[in-house]
């Protein structure tokens, strides 16, 4: 499952579209499942299997999932309201969903930018950019970041 800032670029330098959206793409993801870790469906190659596979990701989908997906959309989400302090203490959980640390600072400075919220922007940024160092690994994202501390 996968969900997507609207008012964040894909990765591509995209607009996102829902109506297109993988969730490949999307900044915070996690793998549906019943338990902690990964959950597989066994199928066999008869639509008799293919579609009890399916019936059986759908409950889960209807059981855990759902509820997942509309915690992390709610106005009160960590995602909107997670300071860059609590960031740097670890202090939060995205219900599962996650991504690098550097990819989701990046993703809420974008976040807390497009909401106004420069002082905070600039906050997730520079966790973002401690976090990369000062090695050439990560060189291009260095320049992004770097571009919300000039609003701070």
């Amino acid at each position: 499952m996968g969900v997507q800032p609207m008012s964040v670029p894909l990765r591509s330098g995209d607009a996102p579209d829902p109506k297109h959206m993988k969730e490949m793409n999307c900044m915070f993801r996690r793998r549906l499942a019943a338990q902690e870790g990964d959950q597989w469906w066994d199928y066999e190659l008869s639509q008799a299997s293919l579609d009890k596979a399916v019936r059986q990701a759908c409950a889960v989908y209807e059981l855990i999932g759902k509820a997942q997906l509309d915690s992390i959309a709610e106005p009160g989400s960590p995602i909107n309201t997670l300071t860059p302090e609590a960031f740097a203490a670890r202090g939060y959980h995205f219900y599962g969903f996650g991504n690098t640390g550097i990819l989701i600072a990046l993703t809420l400075a974008q976040m807390r930018k497009a909401a106004g919220n420069n002082k905070e922007a600039a906050g997730f940024a520079r966790l973002a950019l401690e976090e990369i160092g000062d090695g050439a690994a990560g060189s291009g994202l260095k320049a992004e970041l770097s571009e919300f501390l000039k609003y701070d």
